[in-house]
């Protein structure tokens, strides 16, 4: 079993690049781990209806991003969300290849607004201008449109985004 670690020092925002090995029983050394060098701010930043919120701060917001398999297809599905007291997003897309691109959102949740339904289409589009290649790497882009939620309300939604790849 092989394992990664990535050095953070969260306070400077910078972080080392990523250490790998085999895991050895019963201890593992993974020697020294630098957590400098790389920025490693992350944050969603977005307008909703006229509002800017920010979620950027990995002491208090939860920030999110990763890439799986859509079961069934050959397609891959993308989750970017990020939640804080004062405003939450989700948005998914699917793609055919890990790469940048301009993608059409396929779920939509904002400031507790869901999106779309099954006779209004979702328009939103993101622009990946960075996908991740590694656990470390960071998904960068930004996402607009317009969108008709669940209850019949028509929102105009704007954005970027740096997520780091989790897994």
């Amino acid at each position: 079993t092989n394992y990664q670690v990535i050095g953070v020092d969260a306070t400077a925002n910078q972080q080392g690049a990523a250490v790998t090995g085999t895991i050895s029983v019963p201890t593992t050394n993974v020697g020294n781990v630098q957590a400098c060098g790389i920025s490693s701010l992350q944050y969603i930043n977005y307008t909703f209806d006229g509002t800017s919120y920010s979620i950027t701060n990995p002491a208090t917001d939860s920030l999110m991003a990763f890439t799986g398999a859509l079961q069934g297809t050959t397609l891959l599905q993308t989750l970017i969300s990020g939640f804080s007291s004062g405003a939450n997003i989700a948005f998914r897309f699917n793609h055919p290849t890990p790469a940048a691109g301009t993608y059409q959102m396929t779920m939509l949740q904002v400031n507790n607004t869901m999106a779309g339904n099954s006779t209004t289409p979702l328009t939103p589009t993101v622009v990946v201008t960075n996908y991740p290649a590694a656990v470390g790497d960071y998904y960068e882009g930004t996402f607009s449109g317009t969108y008709v939620d669940n209850q019949a309300v028509t929102h105009v939604i704007s954005g970027n985004f740096r997520l780091r790849k989790n897994w």
